[in-house]
């Protein structure tokens, strides 16, 4: 699995599961999220402000609070450059 920093919200739903069935993780650092989802954002009847609501939260989720990922082999190479990847991951042990 190949990931970087833009690894967000569902894509780090789906790492997770991809790590529980035994992937390896490679790349870079994802991003993080909290265990909190579907947030309304209600304006108050004054119309002065809005509040930021989480109407739904993760519980038992193994990842923590706004815990990123975190590569086994962390790549420093560009990750568009698909030729270089293949061949740093071709010498992974």
């Amino acid at each position: 699995m190949v990931t970087d920093s833009g690894c967000a919200s569902a894509c780090l739903d789906a790492s997770d599961l991809f790590l529980a069935l035994g992937a390896i993780h490679v790349g870079q650092e994802t991003s993080a999220d909290t265990v909190y989802m579907d947030i309304r954002q209600p304006t108050l009847p004054s119309g002065h402000g809005t509040l930021h609501v989480a109407m739904k939260v993760y519980r038992g989720r193994q990842r923590g609070n706004n815990v990123p990922l975190l590569p086994r082999y962390p790549y420093q190479g560009d990750l568009a450059d698909t030729d270089a990847l293949e061949h740093w991951i071709a010498r992974l042990p």
